[in-house]
């Protein structure tokens, strides 16, 4: 349920949207698409990704090792931030 003070204020940023020419509802859907893609592109996906092609074409016990350190160390800490919020001191 929204209260009447944040119905008041989205008001005011869809007036203030429409003052510069952008369709408030356009702009909602564009800042959800780009909230999914920022969560598609979190490290624990990266991860997944390139371990996915890493382990291709080596021994089991080398794969479970590798993915032992990845998903042990950095992950728990990282797993939900996107790439792009990740600076290299915290890795």
């Amino acid at each position: 349920m929204v209260s009447l003070k944040q119905a008041r204020d989205q008001l005011v940023d869809a007036k203030r949207l429409l003052g510069s020419g952008i369709n408030p509802s356009t702009h909602k859907k564009i800042l959800k698409n780009a909230d999914k893609a920022e969560a598609e592109n979190s490290f624990e996906t990266a991860a997944r990704e390139w371990f996915g092609l890493e382990k291709v074409g080596k021994k089991e016990s080398y794969s479970s090792r590798i993915w032992g350190k990845v998903d042990k160390e950095p992950s728990p800490f990282l797993a939900d931030r996107p790439i792009s919020a990740i600076n290299a001191p915290e890795l």
